[in-house]
């Protein structure tokens, strides 16, 4: 989980740590400041599911092209 609102933020640290070691991928949602979400779920009940898939084809394709 993306404990974004706690301090070293432990869940995307703990993600971050377990993809490094099999050469995996860590994608998580962006909110913007005063926003309460942490999680793809949080994302999608705030801003609906099209706008959620639109930022995850995003983050993937951004993946694909190397950035």
């Amino acid at each position: 989980d993306n404990d974004r609102n706690t301090k070293g933020n432990p869940g995307l640290s703990k993600a971050r740590a377990a993809v490094a070691a099999v050469g995996g991928l860590v994608i998580a949602p962006s909110f913007a400041a005063g926003c309460e979400g942490t999680d793809w779920n949080d994302h999608a009940r705030q801003f609906g599911i099209e706008a959620t898939g639109r930022q995850l084809v995003d983050a993937l394709r951004g993946v694909f092209r190397g950035s």
